[in-house]
């Protein structure tokens, strides 16, 4: 019994170590993210081998190794390998079993540059939207191709000996959106079954289990010609990657420097460990690999020099990446030239998947249709493989005899279906697609979109930024000369400020903040554009979505920046509406915190260094329920705060149910209280907080406002008479008239206005920087 009790405790404790080591890349990934330069990365990455991946022992690391049948993927990116972040890099080592195919997929934040390091030949195909042709290439050892960013390409190892590649992308986090699991598996099984018309939902269903893990076997032909058993699993051993990289002559002179060094070297006992990611048995499939030069295989100087390979071969990987960067825009410039010769508008493939546009035709090319291979043979085998691996791989499994043309004739769907599932899944691929290509826009609506943790994270971005940016803002002195720059996330790009209503805070914030990061900000007011008198809102944000690459919008009704959002291709930015103003309240939290020291102490930060620690605070809200109001009731409660709300009894001033329902559903509305009494509503207050009575528009209404308001005005009297705390202080989001809140209070000691008005320069500076310089929130 004592020894189950501690062999309990000890898987338990692994876990835990196991779950401590994931939170603590987490963490350190997120430390990263909102670093606001390279110096403060490189103070977080304090150890040197912080800068160093090994692919060869990743197998630790959650999310490096993406395995299948076939082979496996070893991949460098920020999740795994956070020194990446901030440097736009990634890196990705392919290890491809005999046939082996790593099947169609679309990286959508990145174009990716592919070089065969060993192998005998690896066949590559790719294509893009609006009906481009399809590409195709075999490749020899030392030669390299790209696939342009959101493009669907696959990689296919058409000999029976294993191969290598090396993948470069021009960004540190360019996301892998495969094919077939992206439709059969993540749409609901009813769409896909509408889409393809000819199987039902159970079918679909019954497809999305089949479905193999990357990377699978690959075309009939050469898993018939190879004699592989699609059962069977192939692991890459150390003995396997050394045999593989030495029956290369060049990368066999680079590991040794020279015949004579290599005759000379030692040859002790042989080494059989294998290293931790490519550890594995081989015996299902090494009837397929030549068993030649088996003194080869022992060679200890190569073992010795098996890094220096890697090491040579990456370094030159990272030296071709720079090439292409530059055809990156040889395509991209290309493309616009092209498209707006056709009167379309074309995204620009350099910049996040859909910062530029979406494409306009929904005709896409995909590597199921009919274009012919460069040796004559049809996409007909690309149709049978992906039918092969996608609907009968439990059948194809078991069959043993094949036809002429490399085709178990046991298949449920034959060779003569495909020519009607072959616009189908023309369609799916468009689908899958924009779906990658739009799902992800980071458009900000109200903080209740946001998770606590965001808003954590976009608070101390805030900070950070302001701590870095301030000194920059004095005088210039040899001083300032060496002070570190802002990271410019926003050069050579623009922030439309789309405002129906005038602003004196929200307008100075954006364009001042949108310079600190490299950009312009253009004012578009309503007397400037179309917008509702020529144009909807649906045209016009399309036009501004082609020419700038975020959109900053402050309108009236909040359906308005709703309609903006859902077809804008760029991200939109609330900066005000008649339901919501997040941006208003990251500035007060943010007050909140850099004056933390007014309320009393408290614990740990469990934002981040950058923000002081805060108490959890009683915030009172009196008068109007507004859009100020609104984000309060959706992220203070989240952040540990109560909230007490007085607003005049009448219906008008009540919270409107949409509202209501978000904070309900955030699970706010228990540590909100709500009263007609302003007495009542201030007592325990350690924050008071109003608005405006009259907001623009309303008035008409003004003197039934001021009578119903009576009462409501911020004072000492009231404060203290109601039981707020002695020590209380003052918000508001301005511009403010007298019957709101006296002068006592707007100009005393309790007040933090002109802080908090401040604050909305640094809340928006990380916004724009987060959400359309890096698309990361």
């Amino acid at each position: 019994m004592k020894f189950a009790f501690v062999a309990l405790a000890l898987i338990s404790s692994l876990f835990s170590a196991a779950a401590s080591d994931t939170d603590d890349l987490k963490t350190l990934v997120s430390e990263l993210t909102v670093a606001a330069t390279q110096s403060e990365r490189l103070a977080i990455l304090d150890d040197d081998k912080d800068f160093v991946f090994d692919f060869l022992n990743a197998a630790q690391i959650k999310g490096a190794v993406g395995k299948g049948n076939g082979g496996q993927a070893v991949s460098a990116k920020t999740t795994t390998f956070p020194a990446l972040i901030g440097n736009g890099l990634a890196m990705t080592v392919g290890f491809l079993g005999p046939c082996a195919q790593n099947t169609p997929h679309i990286h959508p934040r990145s174009a990716e540059m592919l070089i065969l390091v060993a192998g005998d030949k690896l066949n590559t195909g790719t294509f893009q939207e609006n009906g481009a042709r399809f590409v195709e290439n075999k490749l020899e050892v030392g030669q390299a191709t790209i696939f342009p960013m959101g493009s669907i390409h696959f990689q296919q190892n058409l000999g029976c000996d294993p191969a290598i590649f090396v993948a470069g992308f021009a960004n540190e986090d360019p996301g892998t959106l495969q094919i077939a699991q992206g439709f059969f598996q993540q749409l609901p099984p009813d769409t896909t079954s509408a889409t393809l018309g000819e199987l039902g939902v159970e079918e679909v269903k019954d497809i999305s289990k089949q479905i193999p893990a990357n990377i699978a076997f690959g075309v009939a032909e050469c898993v018939k010609r190879c004699k592989i058993d699609r059962n069977s699993t192939f692991e890459f051993s150390e003995d396997v990657i050394k045999k593989t990289l030495k029956e290369q002559g060049i990368l066999v002179t680079i590991a040794s420097g020279s015949a004579s060094s290599r005759s000379g070297a030692s040859s002790g006992s042989n080494r059989t460990t294998s290293s931790n990611l490519l550890s594995g048995n081989n015996n299902n499939v090494n009837a397929g690999v030549s068993d030649s030069n088996k003194n080869d295989v022992d060679d200890q100087s190569f073992m010795k020099n098996k890094y220096h390979v890697l090491v040579i071969v990456l370094a030159s990987v990272c030296a071709v990446l720079v090439i292409a960067l530059i055809f990156a825009v040889v395509i991209a410039l290309r493309a616009r030239r092209d498209a707006r010769s056709r009167g379309l508008h074309a995204p620009l493939p350099l910049f996040s998947t859909t910062g530029h546009g979406k494409a306009a035709d929904s005709r896409s090319s995909t590597p199921f249709g009919t274009e012919k291979y460069a040796e004559g043979a049809t996409l007909q085998v690309e149709i049978e493989l992906c039918l092969s691996i996608i609907v009968n791989a439990k059948e194809t499994s078991r069959c043993r005899v094949f036809d002429t043309n490399g085709i178990c004739p046991h298949l449920k769907l034959r060779a003569e279906v495909t020519s009607t599932i072959t616009p189908k899944l023309e369609t799916l691929a468009t689908i899958v697609e924009r779906a990658a290509m739009t799902s992800k826009i980071p458009h900000l609506m109200t903080l209740a979109d946001l998770s606590v943790a965001q808003i954590n994270r976009t608070l101390s971005h805030s900070a950070a930024l302001k701590r870095i940016s301030k000194p920059l803002l004095q005088p210039y002195t040899p001083a300032t000369r060496s002070l570190p720059a802002v990271e410019q996330t926003l050069a050579n790009k623009t922030i439309a400020l789309l405002f129906s209503k005038r602003s004196t805070r929200t307008r100075v914030a954006a364009e001042t903040s949108a310079v600190l990061l490299g950009g312009r900000a253009l004012f578009l007011g309503r007397e400037d554009i179309q917008l509702g008198v020529n144009e909807s809102a649906r045209d016009t944000i399309n036009v501004l979505g082609g020419m700038c690459q975020g959109v900053f919008a402050r309108v009236g009704g909040h359906e308005e920046i709703e309609e903006l959002a859902e077809h804008s291709p760029v991200p939109v930015i609330n900066a005000l509406s008649s339901l919501w103003h997040p941006t208003q309240i990251l500035a007060d939290i943010l007050t909140l915190h850099e004056h933390a020291h007014l309320f009393g102490p408290a614990g740990r930060s469990a934002n981040d260094s950058n923000l002081p620690a805060l108490r959890p605070l009683t915030v009172t809200w009196l008068g109007d329920s507004s859009n100020v109001l609104h984000d309060i009731l959706v992220a203070l409660p989240r952040l540990g705060h109560k909230v007490r709300v007085g607003t005049p009894p009448q219906q008008a001033y009540q919270c409107p149910k949409p509202v209501w329902d978000r904070a309900k559903a955030l699970g706010c509305d228990k540590d909100i209280f709500w009263t007609d009494n302003p007495f009542e509503a201030v007592r325990g207050a350690d924050v008071v907080v109003t608005d405006t009575w009259i907001s623009m528009g309303q008035e008409a209404e003004k003197a039934q406002r001021l009578k119903d308001f009576q009462g409501y005005q911020v004072t000492e009297k009231l404060c203290k008479e109601g039981g707020a705390n002695p020590e209380w202080k003052f918000l508001h989001c301005l511009p403010r008239k007298s019957n709101e809140v006296d002068d006592e209070v707007f100009y005393g000691p309790r007040s933090l206005v002109f802080p908090e008005a401040e604050n909305r320069k640094w809340t928006i500076m990380a916004l724009f920087d987060l959400l359309v310089g890096r698309w990361n929130l």
